[in-house]
């Protein structure tokens, strides 16, 4: 009889164990959860956001770019309205894509322009309560319509310093590179990304050589979550590395010459 009483206690106490065991598990991965949610990010553009630029009044989050009702058909329920500008693409001598005016940025990446060029209200959407509308923003307490140029997220309509988007990627641009280096024109290949990593690419319409649709390629959300920045400011919204240690994210298509691609 004391065996089986002792036994009970052993296996009360293996209970209890299992059940604070899984109580704590839930709540590390609760919080690994919210710490990774777009509300602790500056994409938070509600009046309760963590950051310097947010709604006056406005407490939604996601209604600045997305909507369940009367979506722009550009992207799945997308509200912000998008941008009708022009933008100067990246170019250089070893650069084998087609750059502006031949192409413009597309999909994500003008999703992402909407804001960051600077040419449309912040909080100017499509659909507020069945109509479009203006949200009226603020910075710092004073009210701003356009993402300012002092901002470190405004990126203009001049993106010939940064990374060329909408471009596609594919095995010719592969073998295409692989020949740049075997005549020494370049050092470095352009390798695809391996499947499930973080860094991705996305639907573009713009192509690289006789290739047909659906085609994939580098945009802005290749490099950048617009709904995680983990570690912000170094972590910039990239999907892997951060500001201070680029090379993780550059290494997942850039390759050396010498070396093969994963």
């Amino acid at each position: 009889m004391k065996k089986v009483k002792e036994g009970k206690k052993i296996k009360r106490g293996k209970d209890i164990f299992l059940i604070w065991f899984s109580f704590l598990s839930f709540l590390t991965f609760s919080s690994n959860v919210y710490a990774h949610s777009i509300i602790y990010t500056k994409h938070n553009l509600a009046a309760t956001g963590p950051g310097v630029i947010k709604a006056v009044s406005e407490r939604e989050v996601c209604i600045f770019c997305h909507t369940p009702h009367n979506a722009l058909s550009v992207a799945p329920l997308w509200n912000h309205t998008l941008s009708g500008a022009v933008y100067q693409l990246y170019s250089s001598t070893t650069l084998l894509s087609p750059t502006s005016p031949v192409i413009q940025p597309d999909k994500s990446s003008k999703l992402c322009l909407s804001c960051h060029d600077g040419t449309v209200a912040l909080g100017s959407v499509v659909n507020v309560g069945g109509s479009a509308s203006t949200i009226s923003m603020q910075q710092s307490g004073a009210a701003i319509t356009t993402l300012p140029p002092s901002s470190s997220a405004f990126l203009g309509t001049n993106l010939s310093g940064h990374h060329p988007v909408s471009i596609e990627v594919n095995a010719g641009l592969v073998i295409d590179k692989q020949a740049q280096c075997n005549s020494g024109t370049v050092t470095y290949k352009v390798c695809l990304p391996l499947p499930g990593q973080p860094v991705r690419l996305m639907p573009t319409d713009n192509a690289y050589g006789a290739s047909s649709p659906p085609r994939l390629g580098v945009q802005c959300t290749s490099c950048h979550d617009p709904h995680s920045d983990p570690n912000p400011p170094r972590s910039v919204f990239l999907r892997v590395g951060d500001a201070t240690d680029p090379d993780q994210l550059c290494s997942a298509c850039h390759v050396d010459c010498s070396q093969a691609c994963p």
